[in-house]
This record gives structure tokens, C-alpha cells and sequence, in this order.
């Protein structure tokens, strides 16, 4: 005989949650991370209709800007909850859907 069990230690409802490797932290200890501007963001979605309807997008049906792209940004203060070293819980500063930003040094190859 066996049986399946699934405990549950806490419940956190209505809370973000992102990849840990895109929170920051300033000289002052304070989360934050980078978000692009809600308006830059629909406006890049609204030139990509046409591109959107001939490739798939990627990402949640929604194509995204070629790395290059420089979209207006913002930075966002973070008040941060449970991380389990991969993902991080965000209480305040973030939105469902905003668009946050990984920046990643390039390496050139000689």
C-alpha cells in the first residue's frame, strides 16, 4: 500500500514571482530591478502586430524587441518575500505583466 502526499507550508496568494538572477541590489542593500516603461512597451507591441502575425513569438504570445532595442526603462524598489534560490517572491513593486529586464555582459569573440 501506498499513498501520495503533498504538504503545504505556506500560502502566499496575489504576489509576483520572478528568477532570482533579476533582482538587484544597490550599495545601500535595497532590492530593486529594471522594468521597461509600460507605454514603450505597448508601443512596441503595437508596431510588432504585423511581424507577430507571420513568426511566432516566444514569449506568452507576444513577440519581444531584438536585444539591441533600446526601450525606455525604469527602476522599480522591491520588497522581496520568500526565495528559494531560483525563484523570488516580490510583495511590492512589481505588477502582473510588467516587463522586467535581465541585462547580461556580452562576451566578444576574437
Amino acid at each position: 500500500m501506498t499513498a501520495s502526499v503533498e504538504v503545504v507550508l505556506e500560502d502566499h496568494p496575489n504576489v509576483v514571482i520572478i528568477p532570482a538572477q533579476y533582482v538587484k541590489f544597490d550599495a545601500d542593500g535595497k532590492a530593486y530591478c529594471e522594468v521597461i516603461q509600460k507605454d514603450a512597451w505597448d508601443k512596441f507591441q503595437a508596431s510588432q502586430k504585423n511581424a507577430a502575425a507571420t513568426a511566432k513569438p516566444p514569449v506568452a504570445g507576444k513577440p519581444l524587441p531584438h536585444p539591441e532595442t533600446k526601450l525606455p526603462r525604469e527602476r522599480r524598489e522591491l520588497t522581496l518575500g520568500f526565495s528559494d534560490g531560483l525563484r523570488q517572491e516580490v510583495q511590492t513593486g512589481l505588477d502582473e505583466g510588467d516587463v522586467v529586464i535581465l541585462e547580461r555582459p556580452i562576451k566578444k569573440t576574437q
